[in-house]
């Protein structure tokens, strides 16, 4: 959603964390100025994907897709 993403302030963007943004819609208030019709657009699509989207209080897993265990490695990664 570049549109819409222009209209949150950059600072605002570099700051927020996923959870801040999700949890009470906290995303809405970070949008500032006119919104056109294309940024309309975009956020109706992403209010749509957003709303099916849980978070859980466990924290984030990293893994490697290219490796059986999923761990990353320097080698693994010169062997793709």
């Amino acid at each position: 959603a570049p549109t819409l993403s222009a209209l949150i302030p950059r600072r605002r963007r570099s700051q927020r964390l996923v959870s801040d943004a999700l949890n009470n819609r906290g995303w809405i208030a970070d949008i500032h100025g006119t919104l056109h019709p294309r940024a309309v657009i975009e956020y109706v699509e992403l209010w749509r994907l957003l709303q099916t989207i849980q978070l859980s209080n466990e924290p984030d897993k990293l893994s490697w897709k290219w490796t059986a265990d999923g761990s990353y490695s320097a080698r693994s990664a010169c062997v793709q």
